[in-house]
């Protein structure tokens, strides 16, 4: 079996992409509702939405990160 072949059927290379494909709309979507929870601190005290995007923001970070491993684990993987 080819290398290119090998790397099509990886299901390692397709869990690092899904996480990864997650994590994509919550690199825009954090931001803006930190953004909005500033915002709404300013007009009536609540921080509700800080928090739901400061969580968001972590939360982001970390698929990314696993994302990125798994992907390299598939790409660099020396067994079999």
């Amino acid at each position: 079996m080819s290398k290119s072949r090998k790397l099509k059927s990886n299901p390692l290379l397709m869990k690092g992409f899904k996480y990864l494909a997650v994590a994509l709309p919550l690199l825009f979507l954090s931001p803006i509702i930190i953004t909005m929870g500033f915002k709404l601190i300013n007009k009536n005290g609540s921080v509700f939405l800080l928090i739901l995007g400061i969580v968001l923001a972590i939360f982001t970070i970390l698929l990314v990160t696993q994302g990125i491993r798994v992907l390299l684990k598939a790409l660099f993987e020396h067994g079999s």
